[in-house]
C-alpha cells in the first residue's frame, strides 16, 4: 500500500501557487461603477488520497477552487509537479500518472502537460476537481508524497 499526503505532520503537502495571475479585464466589461477584478480561492489546501492500492484511486471533489470576477476573465490551466516520497526522493509518481477531471475537461486527463480546467467566463464560477492517481504495490513505496499543484488564471480569449 502507497499512504499519500497523510497525517498531520504533511502540513503544506500540497503548495497551491498563482502563477502569472493576469488580471486583464476590460473596465467596459465589469459590473457598473466597479474596478474590474478576479482572484481565485481553494477550498482545500491539500489532497489527502488515503492509501492507495494497485488500482487507480479516484478522489472526486478534492479541490474546489472559487473564482470571484466581476468581469470577463480568461481560462484557468493547472499543472502539477512529479509526487516525491517525503523520505526517498529517488521515489515519485510521474505526472503522466495522475489525472485531473472538471465540468469542462468532461474526462480525466493526463498532467503529464498543463490542462485547462475552464473556459473564457464573466462573472464567478466554482471549479470542482477530481482527481486520479495510478498506484503499483510493485512500484511505490509506502508513505507520504508531496508535490506542488499550479493553477494559473489566462488573459480572456
Amino acid at each position: 500500500m502507497v499512504k499519500m499526503f497523510g497525517g498531520e505532520k504533511m502540513r503544506n503537502i500540497l503548495i497551491i501557487s498563482f502563477i502569472s495571475l493576469l488580471l486583464l479585464c476590460s473596465g467596459g466589461v465589469s459590473f457598473a461603477d466597479e474596478e474590474p477584478f478576479t482572484y481565485i480561492t481553494v477550498e482545500h489546501e491539500k489532497v489527502d488520497l488515503g492509501y492507495l492500492l494497485a488500482i487507480d484511486l479516484i478522489v472526486p471533489e478534492a479541490i474546489t477552487l472559487k473564482v470571484n470576477s466581476n468581469c470577463l476573465h480568461g481560462p484557468i490551466v493547472a499543472s502539477i509537479s512529479s509526487l516525491k516520497h517525503e523520505l526517498y526522493s529517488s521515489d515519485e509518481i510521474s505526472k503522466d500518472r495522475i489525472f485531473i477531471k472538471t465540468s469542462y475537461t468532461r474526462s480525466f486527463v493526463s498532467m503529464s502537460r498543463p490542462v485547462m480546467i475552464s473556459e473564457t467566463a464573466f462573472g464567478s464560477q466554482d471549479i470542482t476537481i477530481d482527481f486520479k492517481v495510478k498506484t503499483s504495490v510493485y512500484r511505490d513505496i509506502h508513505g507520504a508524497y508531496t508535490g506542488k499543484l499550479t493553477f494559473t488564471l489566462m488573459p480572456p480569449v
